[in-house]
């Protein structure tokens, strides 16, 4: 073998060794009452553990997931002026858990119209929600981030359960909301999906600001006050399939909507 044929090996190796993210494992019941901070790493959270936020407790993972099946999330009082969970640069994977009274205020006050909830992940590319229970919490947000899959979690009381701002290519299916102040929020998003969703009794099942390209199919709207609020909504939109029974306003459209978007075979039963 000469010289080149060598380096060659070498490099063909070298591309085939992946070497792991550092990770740190979290078991066990654990108490979080400051903040905590990681840089550089994932966190993995084991199966049976119960993590609880008190005071000003909060965590924050940059340049690193968050990934956490069958664990229990909860929290004492409002945090103001912080997240409770912020991921920057990170994929969030979140299975099978439970959140209860997840609630903050203005966690980013300088963008605070358009930033809030207690779950934070920006650039989080690939991000899964499945098969979560959320309890009197502010949002699970996702901003700057493509192909965020979240998929048959329930959210009862929430402020608002889930956020898109500024996203690509998402998808929203099969999840169920109950007596929410708005059940998601879609801003800024383009080329995503929200298809098979149920909400019952929330003052605003989706609220949509700005957007284009999206499809909204075969959801359902139970009671309530507005099914759909529009508000400066681009082109390209697809509404098609879903049903409103006994909501007050089914689509409330805030202002002048662009003609490209397609409204069709949506049913209407008045209260």
């Amino acid at each position: 073998m000469n010289a080149k044929s060598v380096i060659v090996s070498a490099l063909a190796i070298l591309a085939g060794s992946v070497v792991p993210a550092a990770e740190e494992v979290w078991s066990g019941d654990r108490t979080i009452d400051a903040p905590v901070a990681m840089r550089g790493k994932s966190l993995r959270i084991a199966p049976g553990t119960r993590i609880e936020f008190v005071g000003d407790g909060s965590l924050r993972i940059e340049n690193g997931g968050l990934v956490a099946t069958q664990v229990v999330f909860s929290a004492q009082g409002t945090l103001t002026n912080s997240f409770r969970i912020a991921v920057q640069n990170g994929r969030v994977a979140l299975a099978d858990c439970c959140f209860a009274g997840m609630k903050t205020f203005e966690p980013d006050k300088k963008k605070a119209a358009f930033v809030h909830g207690f779950l934070y992940c920006q650039f989080g590319n690939g991000s899964k929600v499945e098969h979560c229970d959320f309890t009197d919490c502010s949002p699970v947000m996702f901003l700057n981030s493509s192909k965020v899959e979240l998929s048959r979690n329930l959210a009862d009381r929430c402020d608002c359960a889930f956020s898109f701002l500024n996203c690509v290519e998402c998808r929203a299916d099969g999840n169920e909301f109950f007596n929410c102040a708005n059940g998601v929020k879609v801003n800024g998003t383009r080329i995503s999906e929200f298809f098979r969703n149920r909400f019952t009794d929330c003052e605003i099942g989706v609220f949509v600001y700005c957007c284009g390209e999206n499809r909204f199919m075969g959801n359902a709207f139970f009671g309530g006050r507005e099914g759909m609020r529009l508000w400066g909504l681009g082109k390209g939109g697809l509404f098609a399939g879903n049903s409103f029974e006994s909501v007050h306003y089914p689509f409330s459209k805030r202002d002048k909507q662009d003609p490209d978007n397609v409204f069709r075979d949506n049913e209407i039963v008045p209260k």
